[in-house]
This record gives structure tokens, C-alpha cells and sequence, in this order.
């Protein structure tokens, strides 16, 4: 099902028992309205990084654990 233009965003979790140092999320370089919403939750950018063979670019944006568990959030 297409969702994109409609508000929705793609959600991957960890399974239970399992921890990590941030909160992070991806998307192609060029997608600015992914990258819109990143920012808008209070996600900082991290890196941009080649996602395929083909050098195509993507950027990656994460939120520490400390961060997350404060409710930090803009």
C-alpha cells in the first residue's frame, strides 16, 4: 500500500530484553519531508553514508538514550 504523502513513517523496534545507546532513524538524502519529520521529533544528525553499490546517499539521525528517556523532543 502507498503511504507516502499521507503523514505515515516506517517503524522499526527492538525486539524485547534488547537495548541501544540511541534512537535512530534513516532515509535517502533526498527525501526531505523524512527528514523533516526526524528533525521535528527531536532527532540530530549523525552521519550521511553511501546506502547501496550505487552510491546512492542517505543520512541517518538518532537521539541518545539519555535524551530519549528525558523526553527531549522540539
Amino acid at each position: 500500500m502507498q503511504q507516502k504523502g499521507r503523514g505515515h513513517s516506517s517503524e522499526k523496534g527492538l525486539p524485547s530484553g534488547k537495548s541501544a545507546s540511541c534512537v535512530a532513524a534513516t532515509a535517502l538524502a533526498t527525501n526531505k519531508a523524512s527528514i523533516r519529520v526526524m528533525e521535528k521529533v527531536g532527532l540530530q544528525f549523525e552521519k550521511r553514508f553511501a546506502a547501496d553499490e550505487y552510491g546512492t546517499q542517505a543520512v541517518r539521525y538518532c537521539l541518545s538514550r539519555q535524551e530519549f528517556n528525558a523526553g527531549v523532543s522540539r
